[in-house]
C-alpha cells in the first residue's frame, strides 16, 4: 500500500512533455556554435607486436597469409566457362575424370604483416563556401579533418615475407582437400631444401617461408592540408 501511495504522489507531481526531432536547414546548422574539436590517433597492427616485429599466434604461419584463386586457374589448365562447363586448357569440353576440374592453384602472399600509426587527425567543424550554378554564394556546415605535417603517418614493415604459387591436394576441392593457401610441404635439396613450408638451408632465407619474392614498406608519410565532408544538395555542381 505504501508503494502504491508513493507512486501516485510522484505521478501527480510530474508534468509530461513530448518532443519530436526536427530537420535543420543549412542556415540553422551554420548558426550552431561550439567549442574546439578532437584530435584522433590510431594505430593499426596486423600480425605484429608493439615493436612492429612479425608474430603469428602459436607460430601457425599458414594462418598469416592471403590466398587468391584467379579466374578458376587449375594445375592441369582446366577451367569452368561462363556457362559452368568444364573445359581443358585448349578450350575443349573435358570428359576425363567425369568432367571435374583439376587441382586449384593459388597465388599466396605469406607472412602478411604491417603497422600503420596515424599519430594525429584533427576533427573539427567548419564552414564551406562555394558558388551555386546560379552564381550565388552558399555556405554549408562541414566536418573538417586536418593533418599535421610534423606528425607523419608511420609505416613499419608493411607488406609480406614471400610470394608463391600453391596447389590443392584433392581435385575439384573434394573431401580431404588441403587448400593451397594452407600448404606447408617439404622437399628440395641443397640451397632449395625446405621442411614444414620453410627453408632449412643456411643463408638469408633460412627459417623463412617458401617463396620467390617479398615486399616491406618502411617510411613516414607527411600529409598537410584539410579534408571537408559535407552534405550535397541539388544546387551543388557535383550533385
Amino acid at each position: 500500500m505504501k508503494k502504491i501511495t508513493l507512486l501516485t504522489a510522484l505521478l501527480c507531481c510530474t508534468t509530461w512533455s513530448h518532443a519530436a526531432l526536427e530537420a535543420l536547414d543549412n542556415q540553422a546548422m551554420t548558426d550552431v556554435t561550439g567549442q574546439g574539436g578532437a584530435d584522433i590517433s590510431l594505430q593499426l597492427r596486423l600480425n605484429h607486436d608493439t615493436n612492429a616485429n612479425f608474430v603469428c599466434a602459436n607460430n601457425r604461419l599458414e594462418y598469416c597469409r592471403i590466398g587468391l584463386s584467379i579466374n578458376n586457374r587449375y594445375a592441369d589448365g582446366s577451367y569452368r566457362d561462363s556457362a559452368g562447363v568444364v573445359r581443358t586448357s585448349a578450350g575443349a569440353i573435358k570428359t576425363a575424370d567425369g568432367g571435374q576440374v583439376g587441382l586449384k592453384q593459388w597465388l599466396v602472399f605469406k607472412g602478411v604483416q604491417g603497422t600503420i600509426n596515424i599519430q594525429k587527425i584533427g576533427l573539427d567543424g567548419a564552414d564551406l563556401t562555394y558558388t551555386s550554378k546560379a552564381l550565388t554564394p552558399i555556405t554549408k556546415p562541414a566536418i573538417q579533418l586536418s593533418f599535421d605535417p610534423l606528425k607523419p603517418i608511420q609505416l613499419r614493415n608493411v607488406g609480406f615475407e614471400s610470394l608463391s604459387i600453391e596447389t590443392d591436394t584433392v581435385a575439384n576441392e573434394g573431401a580431404g582437400n588441403l587448400p593451397g593457401y594452407l600448404a606447408k610441404g617439404s622437399g628440395g635439396t641443397g640451397a632449395t631444401a625446405f621442411a614444414d613450408g620453410k627453408y632449412t638451408a643456411a643463408g638469408f632465407d633460412n627459417g623463412k617461408e617458401v617463396g620467390f619474392t617479398g615486399l616491406k614498406i618502411n617510411g613516414n608519410l607527411s600529409v598537410e592540408g584539410t579534408l571537408k565532408i559535407f552534405s550535397c544538395d541539388a544546387g551543388h555542381p557535383r550533385c
